[in-house]
Formats: structure tokens, sequence, C-alpha cells
């Protein structure tokens, strides 16, 4: 680490360790900010103290010199913005107030981030077809469960989302499923940024991708347990929140998009506007799913648990927002009876077109037999007559042909049997006619 010399001094030390008990990655920022700011000026953390204890003034005016100097070279505000932090707190922790009156221009602004679009719904798609299956995976809970890189693993890799951590996962012999879409993700204290645990939902499309990664896994022979990452590395550990990044950014940078790996959680609030919007989802089960403080983090955080019928209510408006959120890289899975009804009604004539304008998920028995008996009766009106000879007119009658007409020439016209709906199913729209027992043909067929 660079400026890791500091930490030589007590003072240094103190401080940085202070930090990290909020957060690692500040902690090695605010290092980094003073480290710079002492060697522009070669002085020691010891000369800085003495320096603001004896005339805060002359601190004033030699911060300001800096952050002059570094504004020439080109830096963001922002970059000034934490250079003054730094050295403010590094001197606050040290028992020193020294208010440094310094103004900055466009120190709240932003200009990367506030000039970065939200990914599209067929660019989300794109960017996760570009993935390989562990990077799409992290794509899925940070655009779909609106996860900060940090939660799938922090800032030195030692912790991160784990699969005890998605309550709705199943592992049985060694292989992970989810029994329940949106499935539940709770993000613990230690992973969350505000430092409270917090939970939200995974849609279908997205625990489809984390089920196809954790396959694959097992299928390389991971023993999958409670306790396993749910991103891991190739030593089967946590990854750092930069290597989340780094995974998730190539996959973006493959699909053509220049957007940082935080434009997906971006992405996930973006649809959380339009769903509140709506009038489907509350602002406080917003801010609670994105895991910002508010009236439900309160109350999550007094009573430890949420009751299983909010619970329920929240997991249902989940699921309602998911048609709004998922960019529809997967198909939807369907349960085992709409695939019976699509597959039944496919083999009666109906159309994908038509089948795409039906509710099937909503289908009960009766609606499933009307829709059959509609094409049962298509298929009666689209049945032809069928003219024969007298000597043939009585096996066609005994097979269930109706008699319509007898010809001046004495041959008969008869009417098919309406189609039963087997009839339909097998796609026998036009009945082959009798045949005469004894038939030698027949026979020989039978035999072979």
């Amino acid at each position: 680490m660079k400026h890791a010399h500091l930490l030589s001094d007590p003072r240094v030390r103190g401080w940085i360790e202070n930090a990290r008990n909020g957060s690692e990655r500040t902690a090695e920022i605010y290092l980094k900010a003073l480290g710079r700011f002492l060697s522009r000026t070669g002085m020691s953390p010891g000369d800085l103290i003495d320096l603001a204890r004896r005339d805060p003034v002359a601190l004033r005016d030699r911060v300001a010199a800096v952050l002059h100097d570094v504004a020439a070279e080109g830096c963001l505000p922002a970059t000034l913005q934490l250079t003054k932090a730094a050295v403010s707190s590094f001197l606050h922790y040290n028992g020193i107030e020294a208010p440094l009156k310094i103004k900055i221009r466009g120190a709240n602004q932003h200009p990367r981030a506030e000039s970065e679009r939200v990914p599209t719904q067929e660019e989300l798609a794109r960017a996760m077809r570009a993935a390989n299956p562990r990077a799409r995976a992290a794509m899925a809970l940070m655009a779909y469960s609106g996860l900060r890189p940090e939660v799938l693993g922090d800032y030195h890799g030692t912790d991160g989302l784990v699969l005890g951590d998605l309550p709705d996962l199943v592992i049985e012999g060694g292989r992970a499923r989810f029994t329940r879409v949106p499935a539940m993700v709770v993000v613990r204290a230690g992973l969350s940024k505000a430092k409270h645990r917090y939970i939200t939902f995974l849609p279908e499309e997205g625990a489809r991708i984390v089920e196809e990664y954790l396959e694959i896994r097992a299928r390389n022979g991971e023993a999958l347990t409670p306790k396993s990452p749910v991103i891991r590395g190739a030593d089967g550990t946590f990854i750092s929140t930069d290597r989340v990044s780094g995974i998730v950014r190539g996959a973006l940078r493959v699909a053509g998009l220049t957007v940082r790996p935080y434009a997906l959680r971006a992405y996930f609030a973006t649809a959380l506007d339009v769903a509140e919007a709506r009038g489907i989802v509350s602002h406080s089960w917003r801010q609670f799913w994105m895991g910002h403080k508010g009236d439900i983090e309160a109350e999550y955080s007094t009573r430890k648990s949420i009751p299983p019928d909010v619970l329920e209510q929240m997991r249902a408006a989940f699921a309602r927002f998911s048609k709004i959120l998922v960019a529809g890289f997967m198909p939807p899975r369907e349960d085992a009876e709409v695939a019976f009804y699509r597959r039944i009604l496919q083999l009666a004539g109906y159309t994908d077109e038509e089948l795409s304008s039906m509710d099937l998920a909503s289908m009960d028995t009766a609606g499933f037999r009307a829709a059959l008996t509609r094409k049962v009766r298509e298929a009666a009106a689209a049945r032809r007559q069928v003219v024969v000879g007298p000597d043939e007119a009585e096996r066609y009658i005994s097979e269930g042909y109706e008699f319509i007409a007898t010809l001046p020439n004495g041959r008969v016209v008869l009417k098919p049997p309406a189609p039963t709906m087997t009839d339909v199913v097998l796609g026998r729209l036009q009945p082959s006619p009798p045949v005469a027992r004894g038939d030698p043909l027949v026979d020989d067929r039978t035999r072979a």
C-alpha cells in the first residue's frame, strides 16, 4: 500500500484503524490523500499537528495552496474535497479542531456519474449474453436485487454474500435450487454500507442465472454449503470488491457499454422509481430494498424480524415490480401445469401467436377444456364429406359416418363423424376411411 510507511506513526495508525471501523475503502483513500498532501508540503504527521496547534491560519493557507496547485494540474473538485477532508479528519482524531474554511468550486459535483446513463433492458440483456456464468450471476444480483459490489465481496476479499444469505435456496446432494421466487436475499450488517441488516429479493430470471452458475460449480466438484460464497474466486474463497467490479466491467465492455459497474445498481433504482410512480411499490419498501435507512429499516432493526404477512406482501409486490425490472435475458420458466396446457394446445392446432394471447398461467381446467372444444368445433367444420359406392356405405355408417344423400348415379354422400378431443390433440382432422375386415393388406400389416 502506498504511503504505508505513515502507519509507523501511532497517531496515523490510530486514525486509520478508527476509520476502518466505518469503511476499509474510506480508510485507505484517506491514507493516500493525507500521504499526497504531506509529500507535497514536505511535512511529517507531527509537523502537521504542530502547525495546526500553533497557527491555524497558516495551516489553512498551506492547505489552500496545495489545493490550488492540485486543481491547476487538472484534478477534479471531488479530489480536492477529499484531500481537505482527510487532513481535517486526521487532525480531528488527534484532538485538534481546525476548521478549514476553504471553498471548492463544484465540490459536490461528479461529472462522470452525472453524465452516465442507465443501461436499457436490451443493453443489459446483451451484456448478460456476453458475460461468463460468474459475471452474469454478479450482474443479476446487482441489477435485479440492487446489491452493491462490496456486498458480493468486501474490500479485502475476506467476506461477502454466502449461499446461507439466500433463505429460499435449498442445497440437496451438493446441488442448489430456489424453492420460491422472487427469492429473498439477506444482506448482513457487516456487508451493508449503512451498517444495518436488510433484505431484498431476486426475481425468477436472476434466480435461474444464479442456479446455473452454482450448477456449473457443483459439476466441477465443488461441495456447496451455506457458507460457500455466492460469487467465488478461483481458489474457492471470496473475491474483493475491485475484482467483482472488474468481472462485471469486462462483460459490459464486451457488450459495447462504457458505463461503470455501479450503473447496474442505478438500473435497479431507476426501475424502482418507475414502480413507485405507478403505485406498485411504496416509498418505504423502495428505501429498504435499496439498503437505505428509513421507516422499515428502523422497525426491522428494533424487532429483528419482519412479520411473515408483511414479508409475503413484499414478495408479491416485488413479483409485480419484476415485470418492469427484468431484461428478458432468459425466457420465463413455466410450471408443469402451464407447460402441459401449452403442449396439448399446440398439438390441437393452436399457433404460437394464438397461445401468446392466452393467459395460460391463469387458465383453469374449465378454460382449458373450452379452448380444446373450440378446436374440436373448428376441426368438425373442416371435415370434408365423402362419396362412396352403395356397397361401401354400410361399412362407413357402421364406423360413425352420417348419411346425407344418394346421388343420381347411385353413389352415397356421407358426413364424417365429429372429431373427439383425442382426434384433435393427435392431429386427426380428417379421418382415414374405414377398412373392411379381412382385407389382406391390412392383415399383412397387422402381422408385420
